[in-house]
């Protein structure tokens, strides 16, 4: 993408002696990316079958928590894994422990 020129309109800031100070000659240009998510959550099918479910969200691992659970890094290392699947085992009996992760959306301009 071009670099693009300060330019407020025909009236604008440009033809006035304030305008052609401050904002002549300016050039905006970058590059940028949003990422973004809904969260969703990871389930185990067989959980909570203590308390007759049949299904309940899974555990974080022994030592995981949600910061170690989603990945992070470069856009292209996340785009086919954007969670550690070793962060979660199944919850067992009970309820799991596990939290909503962030699901990955991402959009890059330049």
């Amino acid at each position: 993408m071009p670099a693009t020129r300060f330019h407020a309109g025909a009236s604008g800031w440009n033809n006035t002696a304030f305008g052609k100070k401050f904002f002549g000659g300016w050039e905006f240009s970058g590059v940028g990316i949003v990422q973004s998510g809904t969260p969703f959550s990871i389930t185990d099918r067989s959980g909570a079958a203590f308390y007759g479910v049949t299904g309940s969200t899974a555990s974080f691992a022994p030592g995981a928590t949600l910061e170690t659970a989603e990945l992070s890094g470069s856009v292209e290392r996340r785009l086919n894994q954007y969670f550690n699947p070793a962060a979660f085992v199944k919850a067992g009996n009970l309820f799991g422990n596990a939290g909503p992760v962030r699901g990955s959306e991402t959009w890059t301009w330049r």
